[in-house]
């Protein structure tokens, strides 16, 4: 066999190749494209994501990995959104994008007892939380000007955005009671109306020692704290 007639023989082989390319590129491979089934994508909108998932595989459907994202409205592990739409005429094997709640996004509410209004604002505001309103309280024990309570306890999970009461010391309103020992009877009425307190009960014990008509002892002692209107009991001297 000649080099011409093998030459002429790989050459019908590469004329036959392509022509079964061309054959092939134009008529049997859309004829198997177009005989594969048409499908309408599912409305899976508010369906559980397993469900989702579930359903598009039995329709030989490929489902991506979902995308999460935080919902207000819609409840966690439920479908969002989809890529294609719902209705959407695709091809077995198409892949589908899901977006799925993440269910409503907390915080963890911080501590604000004992601060400022100032830097609990701040100390919410870092979190994503801020201040609803602002009620004021006589406290003995917290200083005037700081945060007594609030209004959600502290590590607890919160929406985020919430608003938080908060209840701000306006420092003492006890009184502290006056000195009434050797005050005469009418002196020490006077200064415990002036006080904001009150006469209680009078207990006379006689005694030569002091003048008659003064106090001897008194309950509360002097200088206790006490709320207004409280009645001071005193001890006054009598003669024998």
């Amino acid at each position: 066999m000649t080099w011409k007639r093998v030459g002429y023989i790989v050459g019908l082989w590469v004329l036959g190749g392509l022509a079964l390319l061309i054959i092939a590129d134009r008529f049997v491979l859309p004829a198997v494209v177009q005989a594969s089934p048409v499908l309408s994508v599912p409305n899976l909108a508010g369906k559980d994501v397993e469900f989702a998932k579930e359903t598009l595989r039995a329709l030989e459907l490929q489902v991506m990995e979902p995308r999460l994202q935080y919902s207000e409205k819609i409840p966690k592990g439920r479908v969002l959104s989809q890529m294609p739409y719902a209705g959407a005429q695709v091809k077995s094997g198409r892949r589908i994008y899901l977006t799925v709640s993440r269910g409503i996004e907390t915080v963890r509410m911080p501590s604000v007892r004992g601060l400022s209004l100032r830097d609990a604002r701040l100390a919410l505001m870092r979190v994503g939380l801020q201040v609803e309103s602002v009620e004021f309280e006589f406290n003995d024990s917290v200083e005037n000007h700081r945060i007594i309570a609030q209004s959600v306890d502290h590590d607890a999970d919160v929406p985020a955005g919430s608003s938080v009461t908060l209840v701000i010391s306006q420092g003492s309103n006890g009184v502290h009671t006056p000195d009434l020992g050797s005050l005469t009877l009418d002196e020490a009425k006077a200064i415990l109306a002036q006080s904001g307190l009150t006469l209680g009960k009078i207990t006379y014990k006689p005694t030569d020692a002091f003048d008659e008509n003064s106090i001897l002892f008194q309950v509360p002692e002097p200088d206790s704290l006490v709320q207004p209107n409280t009645a001071v009991h005193i001890t006054v001297a009598s003669p024998k």
